[in-house]
């Protein structure tokens, strides 16, 4: 039975190349699931704050500002 991973009909240089490349896209994706989790983790701080700020605006005695 033929191994699927035997390099056949690319030389050495190609197959390099090949893994280099999605490599490089690998990153790419990596960079960008970074900036999501960076972005997600501001919105849900931003939430919570937001959240704690009508929650004691909720819990004030009528007739009492801040």
């Amino acid at each position: 039975m033929e191994d699927a991973f035997m390099p056949r009909h690319l030389s050495g240089e190609q197959i390099d190349q090949l893994y280099a490349d999605a490599d490089a896209q690998a990153e790419a994706q990596e960079a960008v699931a970074w900036m999501n989790y960076v972005r997600a983790k501001a919105a849900r701080a931003a939430l919570q704050e937001d959240w704690q700020r009508v929650k004691q605006a909720a819990y004030q005695p009528a007739g009492k500002e801040g």
